[in-house]
C-alpha cells in the first residue's frame, strides 16, 4: 500500500465510468478482495466506486492539488503566499519562478491518517 485515504491522485490508466485518464480524484477506500493495492474513488460522473491498482496511479504534484481546490482553499494559500516576505511552502522556499514552477510539477507530500 503506497497511498492511503484523502491522498490525491491522477489517474494513468482509465476504469471508465467517467474517469478520464489525467483527472485527478481523492481515494476514499483502500483496499479491495484482499488487494491492499488497489484504491477506491468515486466516479465524477456516475457517482459509483471504482477501483485502481497501484500501477493506474500516481500521487497528484502539487499544480493538480491547486487545480482541484474550492475557494477558500486557494484564497488561504494565496494568503499565506502573499502574506509573508518570503513564501514558504511546506518548509521549502520559492523564490524566483522557476523555484515555484519546480515546486508545482513535485508530488504532493502523502497525507498521513
Amino acid at each position: 500500500m503506497k497511498f492511503t485515504t484523502a491522498n490525491l491522485i491522477t489517474v494513468k490508466k482509465t476504469p471508465g465510468g467517467g474517469i478520464r485518464n489525467g483527472e485527478s480524484l481523492s481515494i476514499m477506500k483502500v483496499g479491495c478482495d484482499g488487494d491492499p493495492d488497489c484504491y477506491g474513488v468515486v466516479s465524477p460522473c456516475e457517482g459509483e466506486m471504482y477501483f485502481l491498482h497501484e500501477d493506474e496511479v500516481e500521487l497528484a504534484t502539487n499544480a493538480e492539488r491547486i487545480r482541484s481546490m474550492d475557494d477558500t482553499r486557494l484564497a488561504l494559500l494565496l494568503f499565506q503566499l502573499v502574506s509573508t516576505g518570503s513564501p514558504d511552502v511546506n518548509g521549502k522556499k520559492l523564490k524566483t519562478i522557476d523555484d515555484i514552477k519546480a515546486w508545482l510539477k513535485e508530488p504532493m507530500p502523502v497525507v498521513e491518517v
